[in-house]
This record gives structure tokens, C-alpha cells and sequence, in this order.
């Protein structure tokens, strides 16, 4: 849609005034005219009238630029893409751990003890015994037993007959231990025992002290004479054999 504006200048109506007119310009010569009060007035006017004229002949001169017309809208209405629908969350439930039941004992029973009834002694009865018949043997010829061996009755095993050495025999001729005089100074009595293994024939072949009377002279006079002595040796079966004999010896001041 395109205006066509037209400016249309408007100015006051001065008044009217006299004009003298001039005289023909010619040979170059000056002119001069008689100007009224107001051609000062006048001259202005006719400047702005003259202006403002070059302004409209130019304004028509230029072509009044053309504003393209607009073509109408159409304006549509339409409604907002409706929105893509949200995935449904599921919600992940976490799997129930196991629930471990605790294993709680179960009460025993609480079994009552019953009473004990005081008892009364019975005779005993007589149980009858079941009676159980023995299987039938199966019936087996025997053969005839042999005839007995006659018994041989073993003598009974003879234990030996052990004789101990002897030394107290008369014909033996065994001298006493001599009593030492300092001994017998000194008062010194005792009991010497001597061990004393005899030879088959009949001689002492060691003497040892078993038992000592107290006194080193006493022990040593009774080992020295029992050396010398003569046995009766031991005997197995009356058979000869070397055998220990225990032999006292006794130093007494009195007798």
C-alpha cells in the first residue's frame, strides 16, 4: 500500500505596496530604484518563495520511491507437536536376600518321673520254661573204637640229692685261729664270718669276709687261718662238687 504525500507551503499575505517600475536596462548601465521600508521584507518572501518552489520541483522531479505491497498472511494456528511419551521407568527392585530362619532346638519333652511305688516283695513265680524239641540228630554208624595201647607210666623225675661242704669234723684236724696279743690286750672280742668256696678236694680255694667282728686284726687272723683248713667237699648224687660254705669264727677272752 503505497502515499502519495504532496507538501503544500502556506505563508502570510503581506501587504500590498508600491512598485515603481524600473527603466530598461541598457549599455551596461547601473540601475537604481527607490525601495520602500519594507523591501527588505519583500525580498526575503520572494527568497523563501523561490526556496521553497526549487524544493517542490525537485521533489517532483524524483520519483516518489514505491513501497512493495505486502501480501496478506496467513497466519495458521497449529497446536504444538504433542510430546513423545517418556519411557516407563521400572523401577528395579532388588531381589530379597534369603531370610535364614534361625533353627531354634525344639524343647525337649519334659517327661515326668513317675512316682516309685513302694514294693511290695512276692515270692517268685515259677516261670515255665518253654519246651524246645531237639532236632533229630541224623542217626551215624561209628566205627568200632580201637583197642586200648597199654598205659606206660613214666617214673617220676628224680630231683639230686645235694650234701653241703662240712668243716667241723674231728679227724679233720682244723687248728683254731691264733688270738693276737695286742687283741687280747686291748680286750677285743668279736664274731668273724667267712665265706668260703670248697674245692672237690676239699680245700678252700677263696675266703671272703661276709661279716667282720669290728677289729681289722681280729678279721685278718680268722681269714688267714681258715685258708689253711681241710673240707669236706659237697657232693650231687655222692658225687663230688665245689660249693660255698658259710664258716663263724668266735674270739672270746673267757674261754
Amino acid at each position: 500500500m503505497s502515499t502519495n504525500l504532496r507538501l503544500v507551503p502556506h505563508y502570510d499575505t503581506p501587504p500590498a505596496r508600491s512598485v515603481r517600475a524600473l527603466s530598461p536596462l541598457g549599455g551596461g548601465r547601473a540601475f537604481t530604484a527607490e525601495l520602500s521600508p519594507a523591501y527588505g521584507k519583500l525580498a526575503f518572501v520572494l527568497a523563501a518563495h523561490a526556496a521553497v518552489f526549487g524544493m517542490l520541483l525537485t521533489h517532483a522531479a524524483i520519483k516518489p520511491a514505491e513501497v512493495p505491497q505486502m501480501e496478506p498472511m496467513t497466519v495458521s494456528l497449529v497446536a504444538n507437536p504433542a510430546p513423545k511419551p517418556e519411557p516407563e521407568v521400572v523401577p528395579v527392585v532388588p531381589k530379597p536376600e534369603p531370610v535364614v530362619k534361625k533353627v531354634i532346638p525344639k524343647p525337649k519333652p519334659v517327661v515326668e518321673q513317675p512316682t516309685p511305688k513302694p514294693v511290695t516283695e512276692t515270692a517268685a513265680q515259677p516261670v515255665a520254661q518253654p519246651v524246645v524239641e531237639a532236632p533229630t540228630a541224623p542217626v551215624v554208624v561209628q566205627a568200632p573204637a580201637p583197642e586200648p595201647q597199654p598205659v606206660v607210666v613214666a617214673e617220676p623225675k628224680r630231683e639230686p640229692v645235694i650234701e653241703p661242704p662240712r668243716f667241723g669234723a674231728s679227724y679233720l684236724s682244723n687248728p683254731p685261729p691264733q688270738y693276737p696279743n695286742l687283741s687280747r690286750r686291748s680286750g677285743e672280742e668279736g664274731r668273724v664270718l667267712l665265706r668260703v668256696l670248697v674245692s672237690v678236694e676239699g680245700g678252700a680255694e677263696s675266703v671272703q669276709l661276709e661279716q667282720g667282728s669290728g677289729y681289722t686284726r681280729l678279721d685278718h687272723a680268722a681269714i688267714a687261718a681258715v685258708k689253711g683248713w681241710r673240707f669236706i667237699p659237697a657232693k650231687r648224687d655222692n658225687q663230688p662238687i665245689s660249693a660255698y660254705v658259710l664258716v663263724p669264727v668266735n674270739f672270746s677272752l673267757q674261754s
